[in-house]
């Protein structure tokens, strides 16, 4: 059921592969008044297997020395490019945005509609840690993932190389909602016996959001993923069930951010992977966005998230009169 589980979530086409300028997107977070414009730049990084990776950076004119760093990893089906939707909700801060392509995905090398292992997708986020320091040498660098994003996040601050100085997790999925499974596990058959997992339709991604701008332009976008093969979500499935075990590996500062409405992954599994995991109390944070959908990149509840974020990346209390 598990694997059922995530045939459904990218049967809802929860993203797609934004062509390069992907200003159709709609920006989430404006630059505020008096404030500058985020300083975009695209980087390639190759791979410990050669391939060539794709990284989206988004950065303020003037960062203050030893800011943190935030890496972003997309949703399904995403890239990087797209996430400059929030870009300015950090760099009005001072801190740096990077988003990488995962490969196979947006500019990166890599087949089309597979999910790299995941000791595969831990090394090539080390070749962009590697980038970081780089660019910010000694910046503490706080990994962010958005829905199947986070579960990589959550995976590579469990069992990857680099020390983490924070761990953001936005609708991770780390299970899959009950209901949507319940409602459509009559339809899984005959994708099962093609192989293929399909990429939805505007129904379908009807369910994921409620920005309007988000799914025009999604539908319109010439390089989204039509479909994927099943062993992308064998790996996500195999992924899944490490949790919530697992999270008794995670000793860094921990935000978690669930919609009140999400209708794709299970908020009561990313719940038990926050309670238990090992982080002390006062480093954890637990937001719910009661009105939000599944994405929360782009929703009218997202300012208040990414400001939730950044002063977590700043090393700030949560904001409790939010």
């Amino acid at each position: 059921m598990r694997v059922a589980g995530w045939l459904l979530i990218f049967g809802l086409a929860l993203g797609g592969l934004a062509e390069a300028a992907s200003g159709a997107y709609p920006i989430s977070i404006r630059v505020s008044p008096g404030q500058p414009a985020p300083v975009y730049q695209r980087y390639q990084v190759i791979g410990r297997d050669g391939i060539k990776l794709a990284v989206h950076a988004w950065a303020p004119p003037r960062r203050p020395a030893q800011r943190p760093v935030v890496l972003f990893i997309h949703g399904i089906g995403m890239h990087g490019e797209p996430y400059s939707a929030i870009a300015a909700g950090f760099t009005g801060h001072g801190i740096a945005l990077l988003a990488p392509d995962l490969r196979g995905h947006g500019q990166s090398e890599g087949v089309r509609g597979v999910l790299a292992e995941p000791h595969v997708l831990r090394a090539d986020l080390g070749a962009v840690f590697e980038l970081i320091e780089k660019t910010y040498p000694g910046a503490p660098v706080v990994l962010m993932g958005d829905s199947m994003g986070g579960l990589l996040a959550a995976d590579y601050a469990w069992r990857g190389e680099r020390r983490l100085a924070g761990l953001g997790l936005l609708v991770p999925a780390f299970g899959v909602n009950g209901g949507l499974l319940q409602k459509h596990v009559a339809e899984l058959g005959g994708v099962l016996t093609r192989g293929q997992a399909p990429v939805g339709s505007a129904d379908q991604l009807q369910a994921a959001t409620r920005d309007p701008g988000f799914l025009r332009a999604r539908l319109a976008d010439p390089l989204a993923l039509n479909e994927v093969k099943l062993s992308y979500l064998l790996t996500l499935a195999r992924l899944e069930q490490d949790w919530p075990k697992a999270a008794a590996e995670i000793r860094v500062p921990l935000f978690v951010a669930v919609a009140g409405k999400d209708r794709i992954v299970d908020n009561k599994a990313t719940k038990k992977v926050f309670d238990r995991a090992a982080t002390p109390p006062s480093g954890k944070t637990w937001l719910v966005l009661p009105d939000a959908c599944h994405t929360v990149c782009w929703d009218p509840d997202t300012p208040k998230l990414v400001e939730e974020l950044a002063r977590f990346v700043l090393g700030s209390p949560p904001d409790r009169g939010r």
